[in-house]
């Protein structure tokens, strides 16, 4: 079910569970669902990167496992849709990093336990860096002072993973939000390193890395997932993207799967340095692909016109006989649909919280 679209998520849960396990699936979708709509109403250029990027991070962040980010991450989708926004994310397979998937989230519990075996400051924010990021320790190992903002609020690493990491003009650098039990941790830590006289572009955790690693790992008697979960590539909401969407978009057509060479090696290697700039490009590119059940730009611009009595589906020209049944195939449209009188399909009303009179109000109109 985790590699299930979202517009069939929420009707293949109903389907498969119970009543209490659905009910705990579709509070978690929910979430995610309502946040994207809070976002797109509260944030002018919700489509953007970096604020992509960030409401992500910000709402897998204490997502306490991989089911809870995958249904999270599902309604955040259907609601970004209901506000004529498509979002796409790459495959998140069990091998992915980043917030939700390779996090824990920072109770008070793990702050007492970290703090407990470790009483550096800047030691201590590395730990708890590893724990709310995810990401991998060599980009940690990278970030610089400045990647910290004035109120510790946001953490912004180097993008290892890219071939252009280390020129003159660095690729942009990867959001996460900081919780904030752990707020105050960061905060003792700049202040820790502006002791020394420490530069911006000074690395913030320092004596925290390398050999030093396991040590403080033992030391904060916590699991860490990023260091026991064996992951491979660029954070997956980073490489996440939101789309505009138009009207007068055209109409949906079906088209082949972009093919992208795989880059999977027997083993993944322990330092995303080891690997070459080719191999860097294509890992890229990988990454950048969209999950094979995500909509299109032309078919989400389709189907948000149509559920929201768009005036473009007035005029619109009629769908070809090859669209209707692709859309009909996907479940997307209800078999009782005509090439000029659309009918979203239950499923999909179901997953964009769709009553089915408004929905009946809106395919009329």
């Amino acid at each position: 079910m985790s590699k299930c679209s979202f517009t069939r998520f929420r009707a293949e849960a109903h389907h498969r569970l119970d009543e209490d396990g659905f009910a705990r699936v579709d509070a978690q979708y929910h979430a995610g669902l309502y946040a994207a709509r809070t976002h797109c109403a509260r944030v002018p250029q919700a489509a953007h990167r970096q604020e992509t990027e960030l409401f992500l991070a910000r709402l897998t962040a204490t997502s306490p496992s991989r089911a809870h980010t995958v249904a999270r991450l599902r309604g955040a989708q259907a609601g970004f849709l209901t506000s004529g926004l498509l979002l796409q994310t790459p495959p998140v397979p069990d091998s992915a990093s980043g917030p939700g998937l390779t996090t824990r989230p920072v109770t008070g519990y793990v702050l007492h336990q970290a703090s407990r075996g470790i009483a550096h400051p800047v030691q201590l924010a590395a730990i708890l860096a590893l724990l709310f990021t995810g990401t991998h320790p060599d980009a940690l190992r990278a970030t610089p002072l400045s990647g910290l903002d004035a109120r510790c609020t946001r953490l912004t690493v180097p993008d290892v993973w890219h071939p252009g990491h280390g020129s003159p003009s660095e690729p942009p650098g990867v959001c996460y939000v900081i919780p904030p039990r752990v707020r105050p941790v960061f905060a003792a830590a700049r202040s820790f390193r502006r002791l020394g006289h420490a530069a911006d572009h000074f690395p913030l955790f320092e004596l925290s890395f390398g050999h030093r690693l396991d040590a403080l790992a033992k030391d904060a008697a916590l699991p860490i997932p990023a260091l026991t979960h064996a992951h491979y590539g660029p954070d997956w909401h980073h490489r996440a993207r939101c789309h505009q969407l138009t009207g007068d978009s055209p109409a949906p057509q079906r088209r082949p799967p972009r093919r992208t060479p795989p880059l999977r090696p027997a083993e993944p290697p322990p330092s995303p340095h080891t690997l070459s700039s080719s191999e860097r490009a294509v890992l890229l590119a990988h990454t950048d692909n969209a999950a094979p059940g995500d909509l299109t730009l032309e078919q989400a611009a389709f189907l948000a016109a149509a559920f929201s009595g768009h005036p473009a589906t007035a005029g619109r020209a009629p769908l070809s006989a090859s669209a209707l049944a692709h859309l009909t195939e996907r479940r997307l449209l209800d078999a009782r649909s005509t090439a000029r009188i659309p009918v979203l399909h239950p499923d999909l009303r179901f997953a964009l919280a769709l009553s089915t009179r408004c929905a009946r109000a809106r395919n009329s109109a």
